[in-house]
């Protein structure tokens, strides 16, 4: 997965591959048949169900490394809070006073995607967030991308503009980390938005000295700081605001990059070209269906990690062989709306990989969501109840440990159609 394994353990932020690692103990011969799976809502009772409100991103992530994981969620403009599995799969906030509303300076801070990895290796996962430059274009002085390292179990400092990721030009979207160059400190990625225009914006004033509005990406000086490396990446804008995730899909050892781009436009895929930059080789390879998000895991159990991925017309995934991917193989449509957002993960406990596919459309209609059993070698459909507010995000979450999933989803997208954040688990009838 990552150059001579030098991060493996380091990076957090890929979540799904832990979920799908089948410790489930039954098999496919056992499975329950789905027409005997219900999916059922369980947010109150694990303790994160609240008010309705605007949402951008949910992380699993063990920040304490006590074998459970608990899960960041994002707030959008509303702030954020990190929920501690207390055990049994239940969850109460921890770190109150991180990821705030506003900054130290009273700056509003429109936080957006958050990612988890040990940046100093102290053995503590860190957070990286990005964060927008609002509807009037600001330049986000002190409330720029946020860098809040982990300095104690659950004492957070943040140290963005202190390490050089604040990028307060940038329109930051989705953020991930990533093994650059090959050694044991993860790097990062950053992608930004396409800027919007606006002639008079002190970022297009080269006599300013501020940051470039392209995506990024940032180089791990030994745990001290990050370098922003132009040569890295030499790609415009808009690359990667829906997904940026890492894969090594040719199986050289080197991590590369898928970028998702929009619910209707084509992904991206770089190669890493041994630590000297990245490649866009989308064009060899079937990836021509619009994509609105991707996960990387091992979907058919053959050994090689899979691309799952939300659509327009639904759900699917390309196959990865011997360092090739194949062409898109569907796994379902959806009824109204379009796919939104995937995530993957055992729902049934049979150590098969199942697909939570959530839909939307438009920002004041939720379409009900479905999870995809993957039963026999099959895909069958099982409806999740519905929810007010707008469809946003899904994640896969292992909340005791065992390999079996929940899905943690995310209904209020944007601030005009606020929803109740949903926690979605399967179990018999």
């Amino acid at each position: 997965m990552v150059k001579r394994a030098a991060v493996a353990g380091v990076l957090v932020s890929s979540v799904a591959g832990l979920l799908i690692s089948g410790t489930s103990q039954a098999t496919a011969a056992d499975a329950v048949p789905p027409s005997q799976l219900v999916a059922v809502d369980r947010a109150r009772a694990v303790g994160l169900q609240g008010i309705r409100t605007e949402t951008y991103a949910a992380v699993p992530v063990d920040y304490d490394r006590n074998g459970r994981q608990d899960v960041w969620i994002g707030y959008h403009g509303l702030g954020a809070k990190l929920w501690r599995n207390r055990g049994g799969g239940t969850y109460t906030r921890v770190a109150r006073s991180t990821w705030p509303r506003n900054s130290e300076n009273g700056r509003h801070i429109d936080r957006h995607d958050c990612t988890w990895g040990d940046v100093d290796r102290n053995g503590l996962p860190d957070a990286y967030c990005s964060t927008g430059r609002m509807l009037r274009n600001v330049v986000k002085l002190h409330r720029g991308n946020e860098l809040w390292l982990q300095v104690r179990r659950g004492r957070f400092r943040e140290v963005g503009t202190e390490w050089g990721v604040d990028d307060v030009c940038g329109r930051g979207r989705q953020v991930t980390f990533i093994n650059v160059n090959g050694d044991r400190w993860p790097d990062l990625f950053l992608s930004n938005d396409i800027p919007r225009r606006d002639r008079d914006d002190p970022c297009n004033v080269t006599a300013n000295r501020l940051p470039n509005e392209r995506g990024k990406v940032f180089l791990n000086v030994r745990g001290r700081r990050f370098q922003y490396v132009k040569r890295l990446w030499n790609f415009g804008p808009g690359i990667g605001t829906r997904c940026a995730e890492p894969l090594d899909f040719d199986r050289d050892g080197w991590q590369d990059l898928l970028a998702c781009l929009g619910p209707n436009e084509s992904p991206r895929l770089y190669r890493n070209r041994s630590g000297r930059g990245f490649a866009d080789v989308t064009s060899r390879y079937p990836l021509s269906q619009g994509m609105s998000d991707a996960v990387v895991v091992d979907l058919d159990r053959d050994g090689d990690r899979d691309v799952v991925s939300s659509s327009a017309d639904g759900f699917g995934y390309y196959p990865s062989v011997r360092g090739d991917l194949g062409p898109r193989v569907l796994i379902g449509t959806v009824a109204s709306g379009q796919g939104g957002s995937v995530a993957v993960g055992d729902a049934d406990g049979d150590g098969d990989n199942d697909v939570y596919g959530l839909t939307w459309q438009g920002r004041t209609v939720n379409p009900d969501d479905q999870i995809w059993i993957n039963h026999l070698g099959s895909f069958v459909p099982i409806a999740v109840p519905s929810a007010q507010g707008a469809g946003d995000e899904v994640a896969a979450i292992d909340p005791r440990g065992n390999g079996r999933a929940a899905f943690v989803v995310l209904n209020g997208y944007g601030p005009f159609t606020p929803g109740r954040l949903q926690y979605i688990k399967v179990i018999r009838r």
